[in-house]
C-alpha cells in the first residue's frame, strides 16, 4: 500500500483499521452484578430455552456484550436523562406526586432465592402512590418494529413484577414496556402490562426447574420445539438435534400394536394438518405472484435498456452476480479419482409428511 499511495496515507489507513478493531473490542463493558448470576435465572433469560439457560450457568458462558447491548445501554442512559427532566417538571415545577426510582446507574437487582429468580428492572415510575415497573427496549425499525410487544419481553416484565412482589420490594400496579426506535429516539411505543398471576407463577416455576436440574439435558429443548430459531449458535444445538432424531427413530419402529391416540389429540392434529395444507397452498400462490412480478420487472428494465430504477417506494437494481464455483464429481471420477475417503454420512434429521386422505 505504501508504494502505491504513499507512507502518510498508509499510516492513516493502518490507524483507521486499528481504531475500528479497538472500538469493536471495547464497544461494551460487561455488567457487574452483586450476586452470583450462575445461581439465578435472570429476567432476560426466563423466556429462553431452559437447556440453553442451564448450559450458560454450569459452563460459565458469560460474555461482554456487543454492539446491540451497547446501543441499548446508551439509549437507556439517554432516556433516563429524559426521565429526570420529566420528574423535575412535574414534581418540582407543578408540585405533583411523580418521580422515578432506581433508573440508570441506580438500578438494583432483586433476587428471589426460593425460586432462584432474579430481575434488574430498568426503573420504576411512581405516581400518586402507585408504582409502575419499567422495562426499556431499543429496537431496529428495519427488523423489529412489527408484532409488538414481543412475547419474551412481556414475560420479562411479568417475571420482574412477580419478583418485586415476592421480595417485598414493591407491588407494581402494572408494567410499562417501552420500545424506542434506534434511528428516531422520539419514536416511542409504550405497552401497559397488567399483572397476570398465573403467568407469573408459571415463569417462577420454570426458573426453579432450571435451577434444580442437574444438567441442561434434564430440561426440555424448548428452543428446538419452537422451531429452532433460538438454537443458532447454541453449544447444545447438535446434541439436541441428535437426541430428537433418536427419539423419533424409537417411535417409528414399525410396530403396529401401538395404542391409538386420544380422540382430542386426533381432532387437534386434523385441524393443524388442515391449517398446514392451507398455508402451503397460500405459500405456493404467493411464490407464483412473486415470480410473475419479478419477471415483469426484469422485462420492463430490459425493454428500456435500464439496470437501475428509483420509484416512490423502492430502489430497484438489475445486475449480474458472479457464478459460484462448483465441484464436478462425475468428471473427477472419470479421471480415476477415488472420492470415497472424503465422503461421510450426514446426521439424520426429522421429516414430517402430511398428505390428505383420498
Amino acid at each position: 500500500m505504501s508504494d502505491e499511495l504513499g507512507p502518510e496515507l498508509a499510516e492513516t489507513a493502518a490507524s483507521a483499521d486499528f481504531l475500528r478493531h479497538a472500538i469493536i473490542d471495547h464497544i461494551d463493558e460487561p455488567t457487574k452484578f452483586a450476586h452470583d448470576r450462575s445461581k439465578t435465572v435472570g429476567g432476560s433469560e426466563i423466556d429462553s430455552c431452559p437447556r440453553k439457560v442451564k448450559d450458560s450457568k454450569v459452563n460459565d458462558r458469560s460474555w461482554g456484550g456487543n454492539g446491540y447491548t451497547a446501543r441499548g445501554k446508551g439509549m437507556e442512559s439517554a432516556l433516563c436523562d429524559v426521565f429526570a427532566r420529566i420528574e423535575r417538571h412535574y414534581r418540582i415545577v407543578k408540585q405533583q406526586d411523580l418521580w422515578f426510582t432506581q433508573i440508570g446507574d441506580r438500578q438494583e437487582t432483586l433476587v428471589d432465592y426460593d425460586y432462584g429468580a432474579s430481575a434488574t428492572p430498568d426503573g420504576f415510575l411512581r405516581i400518586d402512590g402507585e408504582t409502575y415497573y419499567l422495562e426499556i427496549k431499543s429496537i431496529d425499525p428495519r427488523v423489529a418494529s412489527k408484532n409488538l410487544p414481543k412475547a419474551r419481553h412481556v414475560a420479562q416484565v411479568q417475571y420482574g413484577m412477580a419478583i418485586c412482589r415476592r421480595t417485598g420490594h414493591s407491588n407494581p400496579l402494572g408494567g410499562l414496556l417501552i420500545y424506542q426506535n434506534a434511528s428516531d429516539w422520539a419514536d416511542i411505543n409504550i405497552f401497559p402490562i397488567e399483572p397476570d398471576e398465573e403467568a407469573q407463577n408459571a415463569l417462577l416455576k420454570r426458573a426453579k426447574q432450571i435451577n434444580d436440574a442437574k444438567s441442561p439435558m434434564d430440561l426440555e429443548p424448548m428452543g428446538l420445539a419452537a422451531g429452532g430459531a433460538e438454537c443458532a449458535g447454541c453449544p447444545l444445538e447438535a446434541t439436541c438435534k441428535q437426541e430428537r432424531v433418536a427419539r423419533i427413530a424409537a417411535y417409528d419402529d414399525g410396530a403396529d400394536d401401538k395404542p391409538p391416540l386420544p380422540d382430542a389429540v386426533i381432532a387437534e392434529l386434523d385441524d393443524l394438518a388442515r391449517a398446514r395444507t392451507t398455508a402451503l397452498l397460500e405459500e405456493a400462490e404467493a411464490k407464483a405472484i412473486k415470480e410473475r412480478a419479478t419477471d415483469q420487472i426484469r422485462l420492463l428494465l430490459e425493454t428500456h435498456d435500464a439496470s437501475v430504477a428509483q420509484t416512490p417506494g423502492f430502489k430497484i437494481r438489475y445486475s449480474v452476480s458472479k457464478g459460484r464455483e462448483t465441484f464436478d464429481r462425475k468428471a473427477a471420477e472419470a479421471d480415476g479419482l477415488d472420492l470415497s475417503p472424503y465422503m461421510r454420512q450426514g446426521n439424520g434429521f426429522p421429516r414430517l409428511t402430511v398428505a390428505e386422505n383420498e
